[in-house]
Formats: C-alpha cells, sequence, structure tokens
C-alpha cells in the first residue's frame, strides 16, 4: 500500500483501493491504520480533517473518538456510546519499510506471504529509492510477465540467454539471464531473480551494473485501474551524498522506464480469457492456474 516514510506519525490521509473509500493513518506511537472512510454516526470523511490524538482518530464533523480496532470509545457530548458505534479496521503489516494491508472480500484472517528482505537497513545497502504511479489495467495484467517470456525482445529488445519460472504454494519465481543494450549502446548483462509473495507483491533482486533489489507493490483501485509503488535498494551508492542520490534517481527513472514499455500495452489490451498459444510464449497456463488461488472464485482464471 505504501512504503512507511510516506506516512508519518499523527498524519492522516484520504485513499481509495478495492473500489472502497477509505482512511489511512498513524498512531502518534507509530503503529499504521487503516479504516474504511466513513464515520458510522452522520457520515464524514475521516480522511479529511479528521485527527490523530495518541492512538486513536477523532472525526472531523462530531468528534466521535475512534481507537485502533475501529471501536468508537468517545463522544464529547454525550453520556454513552452507542454499543454498535464503530468502523471497519482493515488489518495492516508494516515490515520492509512498507506499510501493507490485507483484503480478503470474504473476511478471512490474515495470511503472511512476505518475507523480510535482508538488504533493507543493511550497510553498504540505500534505502528506498521509490516511485509512484497509476496505471490503468486489471493486476492479472501485471502478474502474467512472471511467465511471459516472449516479450522480452518485441518490448525490452532483450536477448534471453535462460528462462525459468516456478509456482509453489503462495510464491511465482521467475529467474532469468538476459542481454541488451542500454542509452548509450553498451551491451548490458543481467541476472535477475523475480518472486511474487501472494498476488502483488513482488521482490527481485539483479545483478548488473549495481546490486540491485526491486520491490513492485501494486494495490487494486478498482477493477480496471491499480497503483503501483516500485522501490529499489541499491548497494554501493551513498544516498546521503548528492552523486549518490543522483546515481539512485537515474537507476530507478531507468528501471521504471523499461516497466513502462510493459505499462503502454496493458493500458490498450484485452484480456484472453483462452488465449491462442504457442509452444514459446513461456509458462502462461501454469501461471493462471497459480494466479486462481487468490480469487474468491477460485476457477475464475482458470
Amino acid at each position: 500500500m505504501g512504503f512507511s516514510e510516506e506516512l508519518e506519525p499523527g498524519q492522516v490521509r484520504p485513499a481509495r483501493y478495492f473500489d472502497t473509500d477509505l482512511v489511512v493513518w498513524r498512531t502518534s506511537s507509530g503503529e499504521p491504520r487503516v479504516f474504511d472512510a466513513f464515520c458510522p454516526h452522520l457520515g464524514a470523511h475521516l480522511g479529511h480533517g479528521g485527527k490523530v490524538e495518541g492512538d486513536s482518530i477523532r472525526c472531523p464533523f462530531h468528534a466521535w473518538e475512534f481507537d485502533g480496532s475501529g471501536k468508537c470509545t468517545g463522544i464529547p457530548y454525550a453520556k454513552r456510546v452507542p454499543p454498535k458505534a464503530g468502523v471497519r479496521s482493515w488489518p495492516t503489516l508494516e515490515r520492509n519499510g512498507t506499510v501493507m494491508v490485507w483484503h480478503d472480500p470474504e473476511g478471512g484472517p490474515p495470511e503472511d506471504y512476505v518475507p523480510s528482505v535482508e538488504e533493507f537497513g543493511a550497510e553498504g545497502w540505500t534505502p528506498w529509492v521509490h516511485r509512484t504511479a497509476l496505471i490503468k489495467t486489471h493486476p492479472r495484467e501485471v502478474v502474467e510477465n512472471v511467465a511471459d517470456i516472449a516479450h522480452f525482445g518485441p518490448i525490452h529488445g532483450n536477448e534471453v540467454l535462460s528462462f525459468e519460472a516456478k509456482f509453489e504454494g503462495a510464491t511465482a519465481t521467475q529467474s532469468t539471464h538476459t542481454t541488451g543494450y542500454d542509452k548509450k549502446g553498451r551491451l548490458t548483462k543481467q541476472h535477475t531473480v523475480a518472486t511474487y509473495y501472494g498476488p502483488a507483491i513482488q521482490f527481485s533482486k539483479m545483478g548488473g551494473e549495481f546490486n540491485t533489489v526491486i520491490i513492485n507493490a501494486h494495490t487494486p483501485i478498482d477493477e480496471n485501474n491499480l497503483e503501483l509503488r516500485m522501490g529499489l535498494l541499491v548497494q554501493g551508492i551513498d544516498y546521503n551524498t548528492k552523486t549518490g542520490r543522483l546515481l539512485g534517481d537515474m537507476w530507478i527513472d531507468a528501471l521504471q522506464s523499461g516497466y513502462f514499455q510493459d505499462v503502454a500495452i496493458w493500458e490498450h489490451k484485452r484480456w484472453q480469457d483462452e488465449p491462442i498459444l504457442c509452444d514459446g510464449d513461456g509458462p502462461i497456463g501454469d501461471l493462471r492456474r497459480w494466479y486462481a488461488q487468490f480469487y474468491e472464485d477460485q476457477g475464475a482464471q482458470l
């Protein structure tokens, strides 16, 4: 959903994800919280003018107070709080310098897919250098890249030397060796291992000019739009210096530019439920069967 530094203690901001209006806030003690946006009293949006007080948030309209679980714990002008007064609180997890939210339309308990990234906070590595983008597509288009070996040449101008995809439990991993040319016409070689942990968070480890850890995390806004956050941890760049910041920014801009070569296709393509495939396309059917486990109707993507 976001990088930790984007949400400071006491900060409140409105958001819209999963076709739902939300309020995202951080308690004074530093805990991230995500609630349904509208006060159950008379419907004010908590993300527009709501205020954090300690570990609670107050509605901007009549100052109803809600604790971290979403329960109303105080009304300044009332003798008692209605027992059913509360807002839905979404399960959140903060790890690797990111804030994540659990989404299950059926209300199932959170599952912890996401590992700790050892490079985050390690000596010699930058903090997250990140960008955010709004993309007009369905998340399944993004995830399908794990299996799509045939797009590397036409879209990115890369030659694929080796390619392997594995689908195990809640993870989908792509391992590639590729060659290509940078903007200066220099031959480059890259080895990338990219793994989805669950349906929306991918960590990639890339060897090349710089050792890099990449996060691609997409949050659905609605059925056909998503918010993408891309971040890099880079080894050997001192991001506290002007030169280091410039190198880090140039590196993420180059990677994002490559990513948006795919976006230009996704935003104008049509999903094919029954595509006509050939033997060089990669394990697209396997990917779709893996991805189907995250749908309410688990046969929807088969």
